[in-house]
């Protein structure tokens, strides 16, 4: 309302609380989906990862396949680790257009969670888990280890750069330094000593 004034009009749908009203609101978000076509009318859906859990089948039963124009997943990183996530399931049962993950945390270094990341956005980019273990984490890490042979790091480096190739129109990965430059002055610290 404050930055689109008329244009946030019919109204957008933002889910701040749980219980009966967040679910209501959901089904309606959800009915209005399944309408899109017919009535030309979009809404956006801003929920939690817990609420998203709790009511993913009122989503998946109400909306067609591509009625769900963009699925934006603020906090990426929370996806990270797949073996047994409850939200990774919910977040893959939504069918949409297209995927956009947002993390301000890198990956670090665990190519497995690079590979869930990925995949949430790109599904089957990188094959399934048990080939790109095989083609890509192994020999990237045998490389890291400390007595590594010449040739396990010249693999490691080849596959490397066969990944980043693969996947260099997936990510966008910024410094803090580019993104804060253009929008922050340089920091200035002052020193201020005073009484308690």
């Amino acid at each position: 309302d404050k930055w689109l004034v008329k244009a946030s009009h019919p109204k957008r749908v933002v889910i701040r609380t749980g219980g009966e009203d967040g679910l209501q609101r959901i089904r309606a978000f959800a009915a209005n989906q399944s309408q899109k076509k017919a009535h030309h009318v979009g809404q956006v859906l801003i929920v939690s990862y817990d609420l998203l859990r709790m009511h993913v089948t009122v989503l998946q039963h109400a909306m067609m396949e591509g009625s769900v124009g963009l699925l934006l997943v603020d906090e990426g990183h929370r996806l990270k680790n797949t073996a047994g996530s409850l939200t990774m399931t919910a977040f893959e049962s939504i069918h949409a257009t297209a995927r956009l993950l947002i993390s301000a945390s890198p990956v670090q270094n665990n190519l497995s969670e690079f590979y869930s990341l990925v995949q949430f956005v790109r599904p089957g980019l990188l094959g399934d888990l048990t080939t790109f273990r095989k083609d890509f984490e192994r020999p990237i890490a045998a490389a890291n280890r400390k007595n590594a042979a010449p040739a396990d790091r010249a693999v490691a480096k080849q596959q490397s750069t066969l990944l980043e190739s693969i996947t260099k129109g997936t990510i966008l990965r910024r410094l803090q330094s580019e993104v804060l430059a253009s929008v922050l002055p340089p920091r200035s610290e002052n020193l201020l000593v005073c009484r308690l």
